[in-house]
């Protein structure tokens, strides 16, 4: 009991020492991921996977909500978060942000602080999605607080240093660990041998990874072609061998 509570005594003092704003980060952060968890899991129902789950909350210099998103099959989370806000935003070859007449939003947003579970990317998605960085730096969005790094290695802090370059200030690794698991089985996903061959394959030829099947057949067995369909057995004379061939292209 006594060592107990000496960790509780020791995890006061240490969020007594946290200022005003790293309070206020952490708790907004855990408002992102109550959001992001809404979607019931990564793989629920409502969730984008194999894409990342992820949210996003954005807050005014008052601290109030303007906007929230959350990912989905059709909408990155920031996005989402930008467009709650009221501000229309088209992907183009580059965003193409439209905004309101309205003076206050724009004074909300040139003052907001961007929460996000998951780091914004700084890569295309695609030929129709542009970078999610992009978008933010053309909202005029000035400070963005982001909860875990992008698990993917060659993507890793490149979407922060991005918005660090064009001057908006950024924090990262607020509750970092809470963000990591949410997009555990992404993480172990995109890591995976096949997904590293896949981008390799696309930075270097430009086109998506594709695999081509071939099976052989070494026999004039009619009944055996019908009988094992795309897959053919090497040896009929009792046993059966099947033989196939994988390549990419």
């Amino acid at each position: 009991n006594g060592t107990e509570e000496e960790t509780d005594e020791e995890e006061e003092e240490e969020e007594e020492e946290l200022t005003e704003e790293q309070l206020f980060d952490m708790e907004m952060m855990r408002k992102a991921i109550q959001l992001a968890q809404s979607a019931g899991g990564e793989r629920g129902a409502n969730g984008p996977f194999p894409r990342p789950i992820g949210a996003a909350i954005l807050v005014n210099a008052d601290n109030q909500i303007i906007g929230t998103g959350r990912s989905d099959y059709n909408m990155d989370a920031v996005q989402a978060a930008i467009s709650s806000a009221g501000i229309s935003a088209t992907p183009l070859r580059e965003w193409c942000v439209s905004w309101p007449n309205n003076p206050k939003l724009r004074r909300d947003i040139a003052s907001s602080t961007l929460y996000v579970t998951l780091e914004p990317t700084a890569d295309r998605q695609g030929e129709a999605l542009p970078p999610m960085t992009q978008l933010i730096m053309f909202s005029g969005i000035k400070r963005v607080v982001i909860g875990c790094q992008d698990p993917v290695k060659e993507r890793t802090s490149k979407g922060a240093a991005l918005l660090h370059g064009a001057g908006i200030s950024v924090s990262m690794g607020i509750l970092q660990e809470e963000c990591e698991n949410l997009i555990s089985e992404y993480s172990k996903l995109t890591n995976s041998k096949l997904h590293a061959m896949a981008r390799k394959h696309f930075r270097k030829y430009q086109r998506p990874l594709g695999f081509l099947h071939c099976s052989v057949v070494e026999t004039d067995c009619i009944a055996a072609f019908a009988r094992h369909g795309n897959a053919f057995g090497k040896d009929f004379g009792g046993k059966t061998l099947s033989y196939r061939d994988f390549g990419s292209y």
